[in-house]
């Protein structure tokens, strides 16, 4: 018998291991699935022409110019890696992040899964999506146990806020249409209003003098504080502008929520990689 209490925290270790794993290869393949059923919807456009933005405010016409290249085809759907850091507040330790991103830019949506790595053998996995209209968030303990699920109107709109300022990665979604229009302001900034299905946000994108979008503010946006949405303005910022695939995007990124106990920064990434038009998972 002693053999078996000794090996007992061996076997239970052991099983803990193996249905993490079994659970991780489960949650990833509810991620593929997701993510083909979004490309399957993503539609391809026609070239870009000089047309497609002469009457748009001015500081979006110098953005066109700066970014697209002669020819550039509209973009149907993305998908990239990020390697970053997060937090949840400011007395909370900064946690790593490496993620892969997949994007509709018609209709709409994303599907972004991330990985925490506490600890060799302990990780938190989340999927952040929107989809067929719909915003969710799932957060597991070794893709197990639920330490959070995120979903309703709010969600759904501060998800489409999410894929309006994250457009800045496959800039040729920030052409008007059927889901977004412009209103101008002034010479470095303009308002996008994003509509999907009966969802309507806004945000105001600010440029810098050759065109580059370099921060993007929005109040419509919702973010969990205690276990409820709590609305904010939120701020995001673009950095590094480097030509991937032929195109100028930013490569470094930032947000931040501007709360009345003080602002909060708490996302920070690198894009690692992007491609267009590969409409399939990692």
């Amino acid at each position: 018998m002693s053999w078996i209490i000794l090996l007992f925290p061996f076997l239970l270790i052991s099983a803990l291991i193996v249905s993490s794993l079994i659970g991780r290869l489960i949650f990833r393949r509810r991620v593929a699935r997701e993510v083909n059923g979004l490309f399957s919807a993503a539609s391809p456009g026609s070239v870009v022409v000089s047309s497609d933005w002469q009457e748009l405010p001015e500081p979006l016409q110098r953005y066109f110019r700066f970014v697209l290249p002669e020819g550039q085809a509209r973009i149907g759907s993305a998908r990239l890696k990020l390697a970053g850091m997060m937090r949840a507040d400011k007395n909370k330790s900064w946690m790593k992040i490496e993620s892969e991103e997949y994007v509709s830019c018609h209709p709409p949506g994303f599907i972004w899964h991330a990985v925490a790595k506490l600890l060799p053998l302990l990780w938190i996995e989340v999927c952040d999506c929107y989809y067929g209209g719909k915003g969710e968030m799932r957060v597991l303990l070794m893709s197990l146990k639920k330490l959070a699920a995120s979903s309703g109107r709010e969600m759904d709109q501060s998800s489409l806020l999410r894929w309006l300022s994250e457009a800045v990665m496959f800039p040729t979604a920030l052409l008007p249409g059927e889901h977004l229009a412009w209103k101008p302001i002034d010479s470095k900034s303009a308002k996008a209003v994003v509509r999907n299905g009966e969802l309507t946000a806004s945000a105001i994108f600010y440029f810098d003098k050759r065109g580059a979008i370099r921060k993007v503010v929005t109040a419509d946006k919702y973010r969990d504080f205690k276990g409820k949405p709590e609305k904010a303005v939120w701020i995001g910022y673009f950095h590094n502008y480097q030509r991937k695939s032929g195109i100028l995007v930013p490569t470094e990124v930032g947000a931040t929520w501007k709360l009345p106990r003080g602002n909060l920064n708490y996302a920070r990434f690198k894009l690692v990689e992007i491609d267009y038009d590969q409409p399939f998972p990692y």
